[in-house]
């Protein structure tokens, strides 16, 4: 797994997205109008409506792994990670897109609900059993466990409170939330999302302003650590690829076939339309909020690591309110992942035993049980897990996309000649 992570799944995705970038005509660069137009589309149905299904999907992408997996990133690969993050993210757009339409395309109705996602859309049923399984894997890991880990250490370390007590309380949120169905983690998502992310970017444009004479000499950090030789021939070029990458992919969620279940549930009546709301959330979650967290991390370094290192730039500008304030940060982060990637673990049971509430409710007491228990495994063990898992998943829906390319470029064309 080592070669797939390091030198395989990066080539895929620089190689995919762009080809889907130019096989798609550059659109949103050639027509900028049409690609804004996207965003105006009318809808009949006003509860799983484009904005609904981004909002779920940012719920899922924008965890803490856009702080905590930055800071890891960074201390793993070296600042140059932040670079790769930054042009992974590039061709992930692309591969948000293509998998988006490709979801919307090739979704399932039943009654009055639909359904999206890899599983639906890969080549033969047993590549989507695969899929789902893991897919319901990661939403104990990356969904619930990591989640939770990242809260636990921050009400430990910063505030001092029993993490176990912090942790029990939200398994119980999020119970009370799943057990109200899509529609309820859809609302929770709408009012959730914009809250976070707007209260988080304040935090770390300010810390950024506060030491902005220190920007230029951290952007040369990155740009030194992506390409100097002497990273090269130590092996840190491959490290910061590396981490990077998997760090970008891990919170932009881009090509591993997750967030289209999002996507998928969506009224917008054009594939193409609905995969321009893929691109925004890429850009959201990793060219805004990642490189938010990177910024303020390395303008301000230190030898703590994790969520302390966040905290110590923090705690430059806001002084003791800051450990309160990140606080409620990362509760949202993690709380909003939770609930999205149960839905996500939902629709995965649904394609599995479409008919069985039984499957349903197992699923919603075992997710909640990870949330409170798997914490315990590690942050360390929690993250590679994770990392091979999306690894893996990348992989099979990679494949998925490339044999229907066709589909993908048809739907766009169709989109740019609608008036």
């Amino acid at each position: 797994m080592e070669i797939i992570e390091t030198y395989i799944l990066p080539s895929l995705i620089f190689f995919f997205g762009t080809y889907f970038f130019l096989r798609a005509g550059i659109f949103y660069f050639k027509k900028p109008k049409k690609f804004i137009s996207a965003f105006k589309v009318k809808e009949n149905n006003g509860n799983f409506s484009s904005l609904r299904s981004l909002g779920v999907a940012l719920a899922g992408t924008l965890g803490v792994g856009n702080i905590v997996g930055v800071v890891g990133a960074i201390a793993l690969g070296g600042a140059g990670s932040v670079f790769w993050m930054w042009v992974s993210s590039f061709f992930a757009m692309m591969l948000k897109y293509a998998e988006t339409v490709l979801a919307m395309k090739q979704r399932y109705v039943c009654g009055n609900e639909t359904h999206g996602g890899a599983m639906y859309y890969l080549a033969s049923k047993t590549l989507g059993i695969i899929f789902t399984i893991l897919c319901l894997i990661c939403s104990f890991v990356l969904g619930g466990a990591i989640q939770s880990e990242a809260l636990a250490d921050c009400v430990e370390s910063v505030l001092g409170f029993d993490a176990d007590i912090i942790c029990f309380a939200m398994a119980i949120l999020c119970f009370i939330v799943i057990i109200g169905g899509k529609s309820c983690i859809f609302k929770a998502s709408a009012r959730i999302v914009p809250f976070m992310s707007i209260l988080y970017a304040i935090m770390c444009i300010a810390v950024i302003a506060y030491g902005w004479r220190r920007i230029p000499m951290v952007l040369g950090d990155i740009i030194s650590g992506a390409f100097s030789s002497k990273a090269i021939a130590g092996g840190g070029f491959f490290l910061a690829l590396k981490y990077g990458t998997l760090r970008g992919l891990i919170s932009n969620e881009a090509g591993c076939g997750t967030a289209p279940i999002a996507h998928g549930a969506s009224s917008n009546p054009f594939p193409a339309s609905q995969g321009c709301f893929g691109i925004v959330e890429v850009f959201i979650d990793t060219v805004v909020l990642c490189t938010l967290t990177a910024l303020a991390v390395l303008i301000f370094p230190c030898s703590k690591d994790g969520i302390d290192a966040v905290l110590f730039s923090f705690e430059v500008v806001f002084g003791d309110i800051s450990s309160h304030l990140l606080t409620l940060s990362i509760a949202l982060f993690a709380f909003a992942t939770q609930i999205c990637w149960a839905y996500y673990g939902f629709e995965c049971i649904f394609f599995l035993f479409p008919d069985s509430k039984l499957a349903k409710g197992i699923y919603s007491l075992l997710f909640c049980a990870s949330v409170f228990c798997l914490r315990g495994i590690g942050d360390g063990g929690l993250w590679a897990l994770a990392d091979l898992i999306i690894a893996l998943m990348t992989l099979i829906n990679l494949t998925a996309l490339f044999k229907n390319r066709n589909v993908i470029v048809d739907e766009t064309k169709l989109f740019l000649m609608h008036d």
